[in-house]
Order: C-alpha cells, then sequence, then structure tokens
C-alpha cells in the first residue's frame, strides 16, 4: 500500500540560469538532434529508434553521472575530445524546426511535424505515453492504482500527468 510512501520532487532550478534542470538537459539533446537531422546525417525516425533501444534502457537503470563513473571519467574524456567540437551549441533554435514552423508543420496539432499524425495515431500516442507514465507514477504512490490511460487522467489531466512524470 502507499500509505508510508514518500515521494520526493527532483525537479530543481540552476543557479544564475533560466530553466528547470529537468527542461535543460532533454533541451540540450533535442538542440543535438534536430543538428544532426539538420545536417543530413540520419532521420529524425532513427533518432527515436536510437533513444528506445539505448538511451531509454540504460538511464531506467543508471543516470548519467553513475554511468560515468562505471564507463570510467577517462573514457568520458575521450568521447569529448572526439565528439564536443563537433555538437551544436548555438544559442538560437534548431533552424530546421524553423522551417518547419513556417511550412506549418507543427506537430500533432496540425498533422505533420517530424511525423505524419492522423487523430488515430495522435490519439495513440497520447494512450501509448500515458500508460507508461500510469505506470511509472502508480509505483511511486502519486496516482491510484485504479487510475487507466482511458481515465480522466488522459482525457482532462494530460499536461498534469506530464508535469507530475518529473517526479
Amino acid at each position: 500500500m502507499c500509505e508510508h510512501v514518500a515521494v520526493k520532487k527532483t525537479s530543481s532550478c540552476t543557479k544564475k540560469s533560466s530553466g528547470f534542470v529537468a527542461n535543460r538537459l532533454p533541451s540540450a539533446l533535442f538542440r543535438e538532434a534536430a543538428s544532426i537531422v539538420q545536417k543530413g546525417l540520419t532521420s529524425p525516425q532513427d533518432i527515436d529508434r536510437v533513444m528506445k533501444d539505448s538511451f531509454r534502457r540504460r538511464y531506467a537503470a543508471a543516470v548519467i553521472f553513475e554511468l560515468a563513473d562505471i564507463a570510467g571519467l577517462e573514457v568520458g574524456v575521450e568521447m569529448a575530445n572526439q565528439i564536443f567540437s563537433d555538437l551544436k551549441s548555438s544559442p538560437e533554435p534548431p533552424q530546421l524546426l524553423q522551417e518547419k514552423i513556417e511550412r506549418g508543420e507543427l506537430g500533432i496539432k496540425t498533422g505533420k511535424g517530424f511525423y505524419h499524425w492522423t487523430s488515430e495515431s495522435a490519439q495513440a500516442l497520447k494512450q501509448k505515453i500515458a500508460a507508461a507514465l500510469i505506470k511509472i507514477l502508480k509505483q511511486y504512490c502519486i496516482i491510484r492504482e485504479d487510475t487507466h490511460a482511458n481515465s480522466s487522467v488522459l482525457k482532462q489531466d494530460y499536461p498534469v500527468l506530464l508535469f507530475f512524470s518529473h517526479f
């Protein structure tokens, strides 16, 4: 039962900087992913596949500094020496995004972004995300055990569900 489980919020502000850590890290990752696509090195679909098949599994088990310690910090330095100079570091939003916005490709709301969306495929993605987050939130007793992806959580509280996924 969940009566005695304490849940601690883990998002934190960065000192003298804009945004929360939980927003800054994925933003840096997205900037680099958009740069890779813009350079024609691979497709958004391939990047998403790598994220699902590699990052998701890895970061579900251990997180960034734990993984750095496991691999060895000298491995991190070697990787940095090989890759960092080629990473996107522009303070501007990726040009790829600007071009998509100019074409009216805003994502699910317009039926096209990096993917083509129908109302059915958009709903299926939302339900998939909601089901995964609900499972996690149940483990931490943040939501009730009888909550499911077809409940009001998805229909009315989807932004709230995404917010609580940062806990």
